[in-house]
């Protein structure tokens, strides 16, 4: 770290310090440095540069020489935390305690926006369980149906998402959960955790009601969100007992779900390339939603043309890029209306409207009511 700057991550402190963002890399206050989206320019003062400045941009030429890699891509740089696992760079989520990473959440399809759970991953592994109606999920490029009583375990770092079947409502409990609860005992960890998480397979196992062992999982599963709840004390201790059981349910049947039976006949095994493609393009409008953003600058974030960014899209979400750009601002702002005191002009901007109108318009469309009505029906 020289003068603030750290090679592969954004935080730069001092003031003139480049900030590199995916697609957008900013201009600086400083002179002699300057950037554009498609290009990244340092330019030498015909005087006397300052000494870590001149420092720093040997070191950016001599990292783009060895690594051959854009400046685009290094806000993409995973880092690792002390458990051994890399932290979430994709979705910040929003766990139920702090310094505990466990989300326990039960709700109606019909309060998503556009009755739709929208594409994400993270390094957690999530469960699905239906209480009541069916669901369509997909993870990656595979598709099921969720009926009730159904569990689903999507493994960490697969994109997914939820949205109706036959246009029909549901209610659903979402438990996503750090990998770092099971990982107290190095040994435990390395033979029945990291495996799992390392090769990525099975991407995800439907548990069919119907079926033995699935009966066994939507038991536990209506343990591990009653103890949520109840709301008593040490209850995170008594939700992550019981995942501990349905973690070794699933390794123990493992083998039975190997071959992915859900996947249709016909159907392809997705492509890594398109799939991590994928994930960066998310990722960067997840962490830029609030700017003017265009099909270029997302299709630039991960280095390829506006043809393969909405072919990309239109084979893992079925959107185009701007459908999921406007589909997950409004997600947000949803969340914010609930949970803070913002005004609506305050969320819109902070969303990436810039004229309150337009928020308007977009939200009522999406949810079916106003901003205001929306904050007076869910925020008490």
């Amino acid at each position: 770290m020289i003068s603030g700057v750290q090679i592969g991550s954004h935080r730069y402190s001092p003031p003139g310090d480049i900030i590199i963002f995916p697609g957008r890399l900013r201009n600086i206050k400083k002179p002699g440095l300057y950037s554009s989206r498609r290009k990244f320019v340092i330019k030498k003062q015909p005087k006397v540069v300052d000494f870590s400045l001149n420092i720093y941009y040997y070191i950016v030429k001599i990292y783009l020489r060895l690594t051959d890699r854009r400046l685009t891509q290094m806000d993409f740089t995973a880092h690792t935390d002390h458990t051994g696992f890399e932290k979430n760079l994709q979705e910040d989520v929003d766990y139920d305690s702090t310094g505990v990473p466990l989300y326990i959440r039960t709700k109606d399809l019909r309060e998503c926006p556009k009755r739709r759970v929208p594409c994400h991953w993270h390094d957690d592994l999530e469960l699905i369980y239906i209480w009541e109606g069916r669901m369509r999920y997909c993870i990656n490029d595979s598709h099921i149906v969720l009926r009730e009583n159904d569990t689903l375990l999507v493994n960490a770092r697969q994109l997914h998402y939820g949205y109706p079947y036959a246009e029909k409502e549901c209610r659903f409990s979402c438990v996503r959960f750090h990998p770092s609860l099971f990982v107290e005992n190095k040994l435990l960890r390395e033979k029945y955790i990291t495996p799992i998480l390392e090769k990525g397979e099975p991407q995800y196992v439907h548990f069919h009601s119907s079926q033995t062992l699935g009966r066994e999982i939507s038991e536990l599963m209506r343990q591990i969100v009653g103890c949520k709840d109840s709301a008593e004390t040490a209850y995170e201790m008594e939700a992550v007992a019981v995942m501990h059981t349905l973690w070794c349910r699933f390794l123990r049947y493992q083998e039975l779900f190997a071959d992915e039976p859900d996947r249709e006949p016909g159907e392809a095994r997705n492509d890594n390339d398109d799939l991590e493609i994928q994930k960066q393009m998310i990722t960067f409008i997840h962490r830029h939603y609030a700017e003017n953003l265009s099909i270029e600058d997302i299709a630039v974030s991960a280095r390829v043309s506006q043809v393969r960014c909405r072919r990309i899209f239109k084979q893992y979400l079925r959107q185009t890029p701007l459908q999921f750009l406007n589909a997950y601002r409004l997600e947000v702002s949803g969340n914010l209306l609930r949970d803070t005191d913002q005004t609506v002009m305050e969320i819109g901007e902070r969303c990436g409207y810039r004229h309150k109108s337009h928020f308007a318009k977009a939200f009522s469309k999406c949810y079916g009511c106003t901003p205001r009505e929306y904050r007076k029906k869910y925020q008490h």
